[in-house]
């Protein structure tokens, strides 16, 4: 009792031309992205950043026309920059670990390069860690970061902003 075996032509063994078609499809794949690699033209992913050895970096936008520093203490934010800036700021306060805790104020100038701080906002800044962020609210040209760990403090916060 055998069998006969009948011969299916090449182009009906569906094993034959999966076995086929696999490589060929890798290759045609490699082939569209080396057109694609060779026809498209290398850009920076964000302008603001360059790689200086291997390591890439945010260069300053404003590396010699701006100088600026600032320092949150006795309940009001000092800035340091001639000329003196009167514009208002916002203040953002990103919590650690909690987001909820997050906040996002905009303060106005008491005098130049002084803008107070609510008492309720320093209190909330004593005895946790704070990452601070300041930054013109109108036309963000700069941003300063600092950050303020009072965690195991309850004296007045001192927190020292720079540009990155």
């Amino acid at each position: 009792m055998s069998r006969e075996q009948t011969q299916i032509p090449w182009y009906k063994n569906y094993i034959l031309i999966l076995a086929i078609s696999i490589p060929l499809l890798t290759v045609a794949g490699s082939m569209f992205t080396i057109y694609l690699a060779i026809s498209s033209k290398d850009s920076a992913v964000i302008e603001t950043y360059q790689k200086q050895g291997l390591t890439p970096g945010k260069r300053s936008v404003y590396p010699n026309e701006i100088a600026i520093t600032g320092d949150i203490s006795n309940g009001a934010l000092t800035l340091t920059t001639d000329p003196a800036i009167e514009e208002p700021l916002t203040l953002i306060l990103e919590h650690a670990t909690r987001a909820n805790l997050d906040q996002e104020l905009t303060l106005n100038a008491f005098s130049p390069n002084v803008y107070p701080i609510s008492d309720r906002t320093v209190e909330d800044i004593k005895g946790n860690k704070w990452y601070v962020k300041v930054h013109p609210s109108n036309d963000p040209q700069w941003e300063m970061v600092g950050q303020s760990d009072n965690r195991h403090s309850d004296a007045e916060p001192s927190i020292s902003l720079t540009l990155p």
